[in-house]
């Protein structure tokens, strides 16, 4: 994007996949390590949604990048439904 004069977007697109990437280390850390069932459920949620904008993002001009990208967004969709059961038949 840089490289055809779309800067603004660029940065945009930089901070959406760093905050993609701290939420990727921050769910591992509350499910794996603290076990904490509610706060990883919440942020796996987040990470869906924004692994799924990742796609969106990279699909408005790269649509084969974006395909490559597609099963990250559906792997975070079912890591988030895998611990939102967790917690449900852990006594949520």
């Amino acid at each position: 994007m840089r490289d055809e004069g779309r800067e603004a977007e660029a940065r945009s697109f930089a901070k959406a996949l760093a905050t993609n990437l701290v939420l990727n280390g921050t769910w591992s850390y509350f499910f794996f390590r603290l076990k904490s069932l509610p706060v990883s459920t919440g942020v796996v949620a987040l990470l869906a949604m924004s692994s799924i904008d990742l796609v969106r993002r990279v699909g408005k001009t790269k649509k084969r990048r974006a395909l490559a990208l597609a099963p990250y967004g559906l792997w975070t969709s079912f890591a988030s439904a895998l611990t939102a059961e967790i917690w449900r038949r852990n006594g949520a």
